[in-house]
């Protein structure tokens, strides 16, 4: 949260659009580079920021 006199004063407050961010962007093109960084490990991989 911005506070006065701070550099973000005059950005987008995310908290007010937070929840349409995935309906509008969805992009996938990073997900090779993650499936292959899970292939190397032996064991369970949780993804922080998932929906599902």
């Amino acid at each position: 949260m911005a506070r006065k006199g701070d550099f973000m004063t005059s950005a987008l407050d995310y908290e007010q659009i937070a929840h349409l961010y995935d309906s509008y962007l969805r992009f996938t093109d990073d997900l090779p580079f993650f499936l292959q960084e899970c292939q190397k490990i032996d064991g369970s991989v949780l993804e922080l920021m998932c929906l599902y």
